[in-house]
């Protein structure tokens, strides 16, 4: 059987045309996946019915929707630039241009997924409050996000954040107490979680901005008493923070009596803190005609965005209503 197999494989080889149109196309495509350093943007954004990724016990049943507007992207290879050279509407940025400075695209795209994940821990937060509903903080979690290129430090992007000097730390509020009590150039241990496993770091502190700081950006991610009254169906997909403020909106129609969709299919974007404010975005020109696509009737942006995207309704005649919002209180007033 082996000696069969042997045979057939040196005769497939002797025959140059054969050796040529079987490997020609795998070569090509293993050609055109080589990674190139941009980012690939495409014409058409889309929508995600919140509503449909977020339960709440006793929720009341509302009969619009509120929408996440998306942009596509994908890593840069051959072929993907190619087609952004050739087609007009895909756009190209090299990563240089959205990452950092001493920042890698795998840091960067850290940093996103976690921004998500923040974003999310601030609507549920917010959203509670707003309806008059409890909710307390049981639980944070602490993570470099970014390394400053001044810093002196062993932390690395993607450590979990647990003591300092051995005194645990919950928040960035407890880190600068501590740092109170040290000057510029001192030495101290951090305690940090790393691939799973709890290690100990020196970090040498420096000066940024005359705060004596360990160089490096942190973002906590809050864990509340309410996790089993509200339900996440997200993938590991989403990433950024520009659904926001369309994820409170959500969560809140869902635990107050009144419809503020009133039967509106409402798409939006927008970043949201956990004092309310509603943050600029990008992408405004794919997630406007993400929403247009959808036959939403109203379209939400940031203040800062809604230039850009009256001026593509006027220039397409797109038939939509687009509100421009600043806080969260109001674009409630103004959807009701």
């Amino acid at each position: 059987m082996i000696q069969k197999i042997i045979k057939n494989i040196k005769g497939f080889f002797k025959n140059p045309k054969e050796v040529i149109s079987f490997f020609l196309p795998i070569v090509i495509m293993l050609i055109l996946l080589i990674p190139v350093d941009y980012t690939v943007t495409f014409p058409t954004g889309g929508t995600i019915n919140i509503d449909n990724k977020i339960s709440v016990s006793n929720e009341k049943k509302k009969n619009g929707s509120f929408n996440s507007a998306y942009v596509k992207q994908a890593k840069g290879n051959i072929l993907t630039f190619t087609l952004g050279k050739l087609i007009k509407g895909i756009d190209l940025e090299k990563n240089e241009k959205i990452i950092y400075d001493n920042e890698t695209i795998e840091y960067y795209n850290f940093r996103n997924k976690l921004y998500f994940k923040e974003s999310i821990s601030s609507s549920v937060k917010l959203a509670y409050q707003k309806a008059n509903k409890p909710i307390n903080v049981v639980g944070s979690n602490m993570y470099v996000i970014y390394i400053d290129e001044h810093s002196n430090s062993d932390l690395k992007v993607q450590d979990e954040i647990l003591k300092i000097n051995d005194v645990i730390v919950n928040n960035l509020n407890d880190i600068k107490n501590i740092l109170l009590n040290y000057k510029e150039n001192d030495v101290i241990n951090v305690t940090v979680k790393r691939n799973n496993k709890e290690i100990d770091v020196k970090s040498k502190l420096i000066k940024l901005n005359d705060e004596v700081k360990m160089g490096v950006s942190i973002i906590t991610i809050y864990d509340y008493d309410v996790s089993k009254d509200v339900n996440l169906k997200f993938g590991n997909k989403e990433s950024g923070p520009s659904g926001g403020l369309m994820f409170t909106l959500s969560i809140y129609n869902k635990l107050v009596d009144e419809d503020i969709t009133k039967n509106r299919k409402i798409v939006g974007t927008g970043t949201i803190d956990l004092n309310g404010n509603v943050g600029e975005i990008g992408g405004v020109k794919y997630k406007l005609k993400g929403a247009v696509k959808s036959k939403a009737d109203i379209f939400i942006c940031p203040y800062e965005n809604y230039d850009e995207a009256i001026n593509l309704k006027n220039k397409y005649n797109y038939d939509i209503e687009i509100i421009k919002v600043s806080t969260f209180d109001e674009a409630i007033e103004k959807l009701k």
